[in-house]
């Protein structure tokens, strides 16, 4: 198999990870894995995920973090979820008009559901996701452990369904900005290149690239009280931003947001307001329970 092959899962012939349908003509299934599900299966990520992860629990117990280290990664399955941030008009908008899937970024632009970015803010974020993804689409989010958000893309925090994040959802070691910027200067990486591996898992990982992203926080400081804030830091700067950041790979509706938040400045006007109130009731209707919160800011 080639770098970016994956076997058929019916019947084990190598496919490129960017194929939809197996190239055996004698099977022709179709392949139903998210594409970063299968970008983040290759050998060589799961490879590289596994050997980083070992090296960084051994550095870890050789250094006498072991308890903080079983703590934080417990935390990690117990407490991680994926939190998307925005606008509050674009939340009532999308919750009680709209309704229909939430679009990635260059959709919304043809579609003119928003403005283009500037000349070189939307350069880079299309030279970046093409680096990573090639010709597919990605919906942005981040992982945290205390359901906070990147309020800098807005105050309204959604927390995401976990099966819905489970089955859809890859995981980057940071912002994929600075990832891109990491891996030029690192290793001198060009388009024509792999991917420096070992920087992606799929949402069961979680723990092992949180692990390998985190042993230095842990090792100078293994306060567990901490811990949150080694996962995303939001600052209210993009440019200063510090997270692991999620990729959701299906079409993604209101339905699949288990949570809302919202600023505590902002709650008491929303408790009288008849959309809030219509909202929930919708909510109710389709058989789910809406929890809307404050947060401090």
């Amino acid at each position: 198999m080639s770098y970016y092959d994956l076997p058929c899962d019916q019947c084990g012939h190598p496919n490129d990870i960017n194929w939809d349908i197996c190239h055996n003509k004698d099977c022709a299934e179709t392949i139903t894995a998210p594409f970063i599900i299968r970008l983040a299966s290759i050998a060589a990520e799961q490879t590289a995920l596994n050997d980083n992860y070992r090296l960084a629990k051994t550095q870890l117990g050789s250094k006498g973090k072991g308890n903080a280290l079983m703590i934080f990664e417990d935390m990690i399955d117990r407490q991680a979820s994926v939190t998307m941030t925005a606008p509050v008009d674009f939340v009532f908008d999308w919750f009680l008009r709209k309704k229909d899937a939430f679009l990635p970024y260059r959709k919304q632009v043809e579609l003119k559901i928003r403005e283009h970015a500037t000349y070189v803010n939307a350069k880079k974020r299309s030279y970046v996701d093409s680096a990573i993804f090639a010709d597919r689409e990605m919906i942005f989010g981040a992982m945290t452990l205390d359901e906070t958000g990147l309020t800098s893309y807005g105050p309204v925090i959604m927390i995401l369904n976990t099966k819905f994040v489970r089955r859809n959802t890859g995981l980057l070691i940071e912002n994929s900005f600075n990832f891109h910027d990491r891996i030029v200067e690192e290793h001198k990486w060009t388009v024509n290149d792999p991917l420096p591996a070992g920087n992606l898992c799929v949402w069961n990982e979680r723990q092992k690239l949180a692990v390998i992203k985190c042993k230095e926080q842990i090792v100078s400081n293994d306060d567990s009280s901490r811990f949150s804030e080694y996962i995303l830091k939001s600052t209210g700067d993009r440019k200063t931003d510090e997270f692991m950041e999620a990729y959701i790979d299906a079409e993604f509706y209101p339905a699949m947001v288990e949570k809302l938040k919202f600023p505590a400045d902002l709650i008491t006007d929303f408790e009288t307001n008849p959309d809030l109130l219509e909202y929930k009731l919708q909510f109710e209707e389709l058989g789910r329970k809406v929890i809307v919160e404050s947060y401090a800011k």
